[in-house]
């Protein structure tokens, strides 16, 4: 994925999904500065997710991103236009990386004086656009359960409801998203291999035809 400069034949308008066989493809227009974020299944990396929701487990084990050579513009454009059918021509990257999608979640968000919140507490798939949202609810309830209990004599009770209260949050939203980017990246179920299809932002902003599209296996 990257920030780059896109040429090519659909204009710059919408945000854009394409899918193609196993590829998929995401063009989101960055308004008023001639960019667009670009992102592709990297089909040849062959590393699946990493999920768990273990306290004990290592993010570092098998992450695969130290390993992964960096990603160069020409293999972004090749992957990108593979994805979309179309002639692409990428240039003037602002920066590009390669990332794998993890799914872990805490067993607990207290450990006696220490609490967790946001991606300390809770990685997934970007798919959905859930992460940030949930992070900050997250930082929001504890910071008024800790206002009230060190400035306003709260019982010290309160902050254990902190937890109970986020950690299904977090677990749901997981379960969310690994659900969404199973839909999404394994195509050849939904789109078989020599046929594309393509969102653009004025359907994928309509609730009923996300679910049709996305949720149509369950």
């Amino acid at each position: 994925m990257g920030d780059v400069r896109v040429t090519w034949e659909n204009g710059h308008d919408h945000f854009r999904i394409f899918m193609h066989g196993e590829r998929i493809g995401l063009f989101l227009p960055l308004v008023g500065s001639g960019l667009s974020r670009v992102m592709t299944t990297d089909i040849g990396a062959n590393i699946g997710n990493a999920r768990s929701t273990d306290a004990g487990s290592d993010p570092r084990r098998g992450s695969g991103e130290a390993a992964a050579a960096p990603l160069q513009l020409d293999e972004l454009q090749r992957a990108f236009s593979s994805a979309a059918k179309v002639f692409v021509t990428l240039d003037d990257a602002q920066w590009l990386t390669k990332f794998r999608t993890h799914h872990r979640c805490v067993d607990r968000y207290r450990d006696e004086c220490i609490f967790m919140a946001g991606d300390a507490a809770h990685i997934h798939s970007p798919a959905g656009g859930q992460g940030m949202n949930t992070g900050l609810q997250g930082a929001a309830k504890l910071a008024w359960k800790l206002g009230a209990v060190l400035r306003h004599g709260a019982p010290a009770g309160l902050l254990a409801t902190y937890e109970s209260e986020r950690l299904p949050v977090a677990r749901e939203t997981i379960a969310f998203t690994d659900k969404l980017n199973v839909a999404l990246v394994p195509q050849s179920a939904v789109c078989p291999a020599g046929a594309t299809k393509t969102l653009s932002c004025d359907e994928t902003c309509s609730t009923a035809v996300l679910k049709r599209h996305v949720f149509r296996k369950w």
